[in-house]
């Protein structure tokens, strides 16, 4: 392995044998990383070997994303990975797909969100002593219940009760 940033990015021969070995994914092989810039030939390394989607890691700029998906677009899925404050400039899921990704994810993005939420109310709660300034942005107790389905669940319970 060597590291990109970082990160770890396996060599191509290292990668090569540990895909035609099946070390590595499973029955859909998992997307893969090759290093920043994306237009390195690891990628097609991950190709060559069957990869199911592809992973190219911090492209940076509009030109960056734009060569890689013309390089890879049109023969594997690619798969962008949306992390606010990251590498990568945000971009919307439209133009991401209109670019030729297929795939976009965005696996921190609620965390992030609830974060930044819970600051704000705590912040608000500790300033003021209440939670009413906050009653037009979170649910009530029924509202919580109808959301993860508290009624039904208490209605399919009456019927073994």
């Amino acid at each position: 392995m060597k590291k990109t940033e970082g990160k770890e990015v396996e060599e191509k021969p290292a990668l090569s044998l540990r895909l035609e070995t099946g070390t590595i994914g499973s029955a859909l092989t998992r997307p893969e990383r090759s290093p920043a810039g994306g237009t390195s030939s690891t990628g097609e390394a991950y190709l060559a070997c069957g990869v199911d989607a592809l992973f190219i890691e911090a492209l940076r700029t509009p030109q960056q994303t734009d060569a890689a998906c013309l390089r890879f677009a049109q023969r594997v899925p690619l798969l962008a990975n949306r992390v606010e404050g990251g590498k990568t400039p945000v971009q919307a899921t439209g133009e991401l797909g209109a670019r030729g990704f297929r795939i976009v994810i965005f696996p921190g993005g609620t965390a992030r969100a609830v974060a930044h939420t819970l600051a704000g109310y705590c912040a608000s709660l500790r300033q003021h002593g209440s939670t009413t300034p906050w009653c037009d942005r979170v649910l009530d107790f029924d509202g919580l219940n109808a959301a993860i389905g508290t009624p039904e669940l208490l209605a399919q319970g009456q019927r073994y009760g």
